[in-house]
Parts: structure tokens; C-alpha cells; sequence
């Protein structure tokens, strides 16, 4: 029972995660509260489709990951490292580093995006 609790809390991290909140907003994605949208948000926001899908999967693979791969991970991902220094002192370290990664694969794929358009 103790893997069902840490699965619900790295979900409800996710969740967090997934709305803008939990890591300072760092490479979040935000929504309208009240849900109100002009179109689908991926297009609206300028993403490939499925991009949120994308990115909420990844948050799932990367909530199971100790910080310290998480921070390998982000360097991988071309994190500078300033923003991992920022990241150690934030509240919620595993979030931040997160949602830190989880922006630069969002810049590759707007990059690859319009490297295929142009």
C-alpha cells in the first residue's frame, strides 16, 4: 500500500504540475480556470498536437525519478545551469526540476515544429 500511496501523490504532483502550480510556475502551461477556450489548447498555445498529452506523460515518467536524476536529465535536456542552482532552492525541488525539463522538450518540439513548416 505503501507504492499505491507514493503512485497517488506523484499523480496529484502531475495534476499540479500539469495546471502551472507546485513549481513556481517554472515551464508550466497555464489554463483558464473558469474553461473557457477559443479553440483546442495545444493550437492556441502555438504547440504541436498532443503536446500536453506529451508533456503529462513525461511528467509521469519523470515523477518516479530521484533529483538527482531528475538533474542529470535536465542537463541532458539542455538546462542551463543557472536554473538548476534556482531549482535547489525552491520548496519543491522534484517539481521545479520537472517542470524545468518538461519546458525544453517543449522548445524542441515548437522548434522541430516549425523547422517542418518553414
Amino acid at each position: 500500500t505503501g507504492q499505491q500511496a507514493a503512485t497517488g501523490q506523484q499523480a496529484a504532483t502531475g495534476q499540479q504540475a500539469a495546471t502551472g502550480g507546485g513549481a513556481g510556475g517554472v515551464g508550466g502551461a497555464s489554463s483558464s480556470e473558469d474553461g473557457s477556450e477559443d479553440g483546442p489548447p495545444s493550437s492556441a498555445a502555438g504547440e504541436p498536437e498532443g503536446a500536453e498529452e506529451k508533456a503529462s506523460l513525461l511528467r509521469e515518467e519523470l515523477g518516479g525519478m530521484k533529483p538527482s536524476a531528475l538533474k542529470k536529465r535536465a542537463k541532458e535536456a539542455g538546462v542551463e545551469e543557472s536554473k538548476l542552482d534556482e531549482a535547489d532552492d525552491a520548496d519543491d525541488v522534484k517539481a521545479t526540476l520537472i517542470e524545468l525539463i518538461v519546458g525544453k522538450v517543449r522548445e524542441g518540439q515548437q522548434q522541430e515544429a516549425m523547422d517542418v513548416e518553414a
